[in-house]
């Protein structure tokens, strides 16, 4: 939330949070190698890495939060009643 360029590796639900790395670097899990590649990203590429950050925390806000959360469910009982 803090809109700050996330780097991770791809465990758990990361990949889901990071859409597949449209929101982050993403790297696979267990490889130094790629990490170091995805930090160097980041510091290499501050633009992109800036409007990824922006764009985690609009995911956040719309997928994750509890505003979101509350959105969708009434979403779907707004459309029970069609």
């Amino acid at each position: 939330m803090a809109q700050l360029p996330v780097v991770c590796t791809n465990v758990g639900d990361c990949g889901l949070v990071l859409d597949g790395g449209r929101c982050g670097e993403l790297v696979p899990p267990k490889d130094a190698g790629a990490l170091v590649q995805g930090i160097f990203s980041v510091l290499n590429h501050p633009e992109v890495a800036q409007n990824k950050a922006q764009l985690l925390k609009e995911r956040v806000e719309s997928e994750f939060s509890r505003t979101g959360a509350i959105e969708k469910i009434l979403n779907v009982y707004r459309g029970m009643g069609r």
